[in-house]
């Protein structure tokens, strides 16, 4: 279980390696913004430029002025990759201080050789630090900024008081700016302008952060409550903004807080062991049903049945009452069109 627990770990870091970057590509023969789909910043820039480059890009080669014209008059939204991405999480700590760490890549091309002429598309990437800079946060009821990567960047933490504490919440901004210029330069100064591989984390002691504020349960929609509800004994340390916010504890009580373009999570093994004997659900006891089969099958669902009633018992202590019995009668839904389909297998 170890082996193939590593081997799915080693997946995923490749498929992150390959959505960002963050391996030993230094050279690209391509853009950089066609070579990789998460992970950047793009730099600040005006709506109409960037339609201006996708209308560019939409016009094919064959299309005739006509075509090119119904294409212009449609209302179309466009996607702009995020400026800025960060997460806040809740302290009832005022004077509270923390570590920021912040990384990130960018890519340099030469438009022209020696001579003037246009060279082909060769990238080069570098990074601002290769193992990353740190900056040491102390509270301040006012908005903090740090500029970074040479005043291309910059961080900023914003606490916002609430009745028992604070919720602070860390940015990472590209300010670089987009300015006119034709399409071909504009494309050119977006992936020359763009911030890749970004990470943003801050450590703070674990025992200075708190548990995620909720939303009230008048904002909340039924599944929204139903969820709530599931996961209220799950302890929510962050909320991610552009990106998700995962954590981590480390140890000498230390708590990790990250901006998360691809938060991992590995899933429980699960079983149905809970509701008896499961034998009858293995795939070679049901190829071939029999009277036994049926016996085992609605048994499962007896048993299924009785954990049901139990979560109905359970229901009734619950404050949001409400939610928790819709929740329950889902299962009886299910548990009826499971007997139901027994029947049709008969």
């Amino acid at each position: 279980m170890i082996e193939i627990s590593q081997k799915r770990e080693e997946f995923v870091n490749f498929i992150e390696k390959e959505l960002t970057g963050c391996g030993n590509d230094i050279i690209l023969n391509i853009n950089p913004l066609d070579r990789y789909f998460t992970g950047f910043l793009f730099p600040i820039t005006e709506r109409e430029k960037y339609e201006l480059l996708d209308n560019f890009k939409d016009l094919e080669e064959d299309e005739t002025d006509e075509d090119a014209s119904d294409k212009k008059d449609k209302k179309t939204r466009y996607y702009i990759p995020p400026s800025s991405v960060g997460f806040s999480f809740f302290s009832s700590e005022e004077s509270l201080d923390f570590d920021i760490y912040f990384k990130a890549a960018y890519y340099t091309k030469d438009l022209r050789d020696e001579f003037g002429r246009f060279k082909t598309t060769r990238w080069e990437k570098s990074y601002f630090s290769t193992d990353g800079e740190y900056i040491n946060y102390k509270f301040s009821k006012e908005k903090t900024r740090y500029n970074i990567f040479n005043n291309k960047a910059s961080i900023e933490i914003l606490p916002r008081k609430i009745k028992n504490g604070y919720i602070f919440t860390i940015t990472i901004i590209n300010q670089q700016k987009l300015f006119d210029s034709d399409i071909k330069t504009l494309t050119f100064d977006q992936n020359r302008l763009s911030l890749f591989e970004v990470e943003l984390k801050c450590f703070l002691d674990s025992d200075k952060i708190g548990n995620y504020p909720n939303n009230d349960d008048i904002f909340l929609d039924d599944e929204e409550k139903e969820l709530k509800l599931r996961y209220q004994d799950n302890e929510i340390y962050a909320v991610g903004h552009g990106w998700a916010a995962s954590w981590k504890f480390h140890k000498n009580n230390i708590i990790e807080l990250k901006a998360d373009f691809l938060p991992k999570f590995e899933i429980p093994v699960s079983s149905a062991s809970n509701y008896g004997n499961n034998e009858i659900l293995k795939f070679k006891n049901l190829k071939n049903l029999d009277e036994n089969s049926f016996i085992g099958l609605n048994n499962f669902v007896k048993n299924y049945i009785e954990w049901i009633e139990n979560q109905s018992q359970k229901a009734n202590l619950e404050n949001d009452k409400k939610t928790a019995k819709n929740i329950v009668n889902k299962q009886k839904i299910t548990a009826k069109r499971m007997l139901n389909s027994i029947s049709n297998l008969k």
